[in-house]
């Protein structure tokens, strides 16, 4: 969704699921249990929800599922979030998958963003897109490795947008606390399970980052961070997670991060 918050204390609440599509489960062998998400864990609770899987979508029928979502980050304050995650499936195609999301914040920051990858039919062509709209007041730190989180904070209010692009997440720092003129970013990441039924996940992770200092235009310092965190199955038909990770970063920094949704 937004692909990202971070550095954050949160707190995030789901209020509903709403799931479209039909279609009869794929038998699993019994040592190998079938995966489950937020959604089937929802028609346990309400059994008028329709079932989904990868078999429904392969009908021409789509996945839909709207998370609404409140939460706190250090950057926003509060902030009240939709995500929306689709997923269907053309003729000899591979997944098609969209998810978006619009927030609005307590510092008055208005967030829209919408990732998708779309298959055409025999998958003759794939569809990238990276669309981003934002209204957002932030605070700035100054240029280079050597700046402070106490001084020299300066507010900074920008309109914002973009087709297709790429942002990176350090966790492990506020957003925008290293800025220059060129970066250097470098992520790595370990994924695994931790239940059978593949609803819950787990991750641990390390980045390192620079940036070029104003005066030298070199690289000087390189700042690491390191972290772990947990991943919910939110829609197993496009494979998407909720993700809610803890940083680690140098001088003190720390923080949570929520995304709907991968990193990278």
């Amino acid at each position: 969704m937004l692909r990202a918050l971070s550095n954050a204390i949160a707190g995030i609440l789901l209020l509903q699921f709403l799931a479209i599509g039909t279609g009869q489960a794929q038998q699993l062998p019994a040592s190998q249990p079938a995966a489950v998400d937020l959604v089937d864990e929802a028609r346990n609770i309400f059994p008028r929800l329709a079932a989904h899987d990868s078999l429904a979508l392969q009908h021409g029928r789509k996945s839909l599922l709207l998370i609404p979502v409140v939460g706190y980050t250090q950057q926003t304050s509060g902030v009240a979030e939709i995500a929306v995650n689709m997923a269907f499936e053309r003729p000899s195609a591979n997944m098609s998958t969209l998810v978006a999301a619009g927030a609005y914040t307590l510092n008055q920051q208005l967030i829209l963003t919408a990732t998708s990858s779309v298959w055409a039919k025999d998958n003759r062509w794939n569809f990238v897109g990276d669309w981003r709209l934002m209204h957002y007041p932030q605070s700035t730190f100054g240029l280079g490795m050597y700046t402070s989180t106490t001084e020299r904070v300066v507010s900074m209010n920008y309109e914002h947008f973009r087709f297709y692009q790429s942002a990176n997440l350090s966790r492990g720092f506020i957003q925008g606390r290293f800025r220059g003129k060129n970066l250097i970013y470098g992520e790595t990441e370990y994924r695994f399970g931790l239940t059978r039924n593949r609803l819950l996940g787990a991750v641990v992770f390390a980045n390192a980052e620079s940036v070029t200092e104003q005066e030298s235009g070199r690289f000087e310092k390189v700042v690491p961070a390191a972290g772990a965190g947990l991943r919910v199955s939110v829609n197993k038909v496009s494979h998407t997670n909720l993700s809610i990770d803890y940083g680690f970063g140098t001088d003190g920094s720390r923080g949570l991060a929520l995304n709907l949704g991968e990193v990278f």
